[in-house]
């Protein structure tokens, strides 16, 4: 239960941030303070440290499920999220592709 919730969660997050992508040179609707890519700074880059958390999550549950680990897909799976997060924190522009 808990691997399909987090990888819904990494899922879901990923889908927001396209999303917002796809909206960027539109008139800002209502609902846009909902979505991450819109928000302060620092609120972003804890959204992107919860969601590299949840992908950790998800291997975790599939090691404790009897998957063995391996260290590539691990890091496949959560580093992608860290340095989205570490290119918000310091302000790179590519983190702003949309």
């Amino acid at each position: 239960m808990a691997a399909a919730a987090s990888a819904l969660f990494v899922l879901g997050a990923v889908m927001l941030e396209v999303l917002a992508g796809t909206a960027a040179n539109s008139a800002v609707p209502e609902w846009a303070h909902l979505v991450p890519a819109t928000w302060p700074r620092p609120a972003r880059v804890s959204w992107w440290l919860v969601v590299a958390g949840a992908g950790g999550l998800y291997r975790l549950c599939l090691h404790r499920l009897g998957l063995r680990p391996n260290r590539l897909v691990t890091l496949a799976t959560v580093a992608p999220f860290l340095l989205f997060a570490l290119g918000i924190a310091i302000g790179s522009e590519w983190t702003a592709w949309h």
